[in-house]
């Protein structure tokens, strides 16, 4: 019999929310992780021939840093998304690759989801661990190849700046400008717009 998808929620829905996550949005549950802190959890979910499939993106979310970020582009910060820093769960174990779990394919539902949810609950408290502070945050958001590269163009000189590391911050700023600087698109237009922000903020703090 094909798998459902609603039972597979379901199951995976009970084995978060008895491990202390909530659910916040379709297909995102949320823990605290401190002060400022969530621990961040995507399910992006696929059905194809019977199969369910889910691909679990662990994260965290700094909320000092996103309220700048959101901020500095004139928006409303979101209190939930996005991820400061998020990727497949199987990028944060020893085997570094992609990672998905299907459901239907011969194993009980129910053990695929206790497997997924023991993968899930090991990253977080890694990446927790590895991120909790804005120098392991600045770290993973500079040496990650796993991001998503334009969020960490956003993320990387604010996380920077909100550390007084102002020098580096203006070094980002240039950088990703300098990439930028001839296109006219509406993505490089907003991202120098937040840079021309930033880039007074930093002058301030430099006074």
């Amino acid at each position: 019999m094909p798998t459902d998808m609603q039972t597979v929620v379901k199951l995976l829905k009970d084995r978060l929310v008895a491990n202390e996550y909530r659910k916040a949005k379709l297909g995102i549950f949320i823990k605290s992780g401190g002060p400022g802190l969530l621990m961040w959890l995507g399910l992006n979910r696929a059905k194809r021939s019977g199969l369910v499939e889910i691909n679990p993106v662990v994260g965290i979310r700094h909320q000092d840093v996103e309220a700048l970020v959101a901020e500095l582009n004139g928006e409303k910060a979101d209190q939930v998304v996005p991820a400061t820093a998020a990727m497949n769960v199987g990028y944060l174990t020893q085997a570094d690759r992609y990672q998905a779990f299907l459901f239907g394919e011969g194993r009980p539902d129910d053990e695929v989801a206790s497997e997924l949810t023991d993968a899930v609950l090991s990253a977080g408290r890694r990446f927790l661990y590895e991120n909790e502070d804005l120098t392991g945050l600045i770290n993973t958001l500079s040496t990650s190849k796993r991001l998503n590269p334009e969020q960490t163009a956003y993320r990387l000189p604010v996380a920077l700046f909100l550390a007084e590391r102002v020098d580096e911050a203006a070094q980002a700023l240039d950088a990703k400008v300098g990439q930028i600087a001839s296109k006219a698109d509406p993505a490089s237009l907003r991202y120098m717009a937040f840079a021309g922000r930033l880039k007074e903020r930093i002058g301030r703090a430099l006074e």
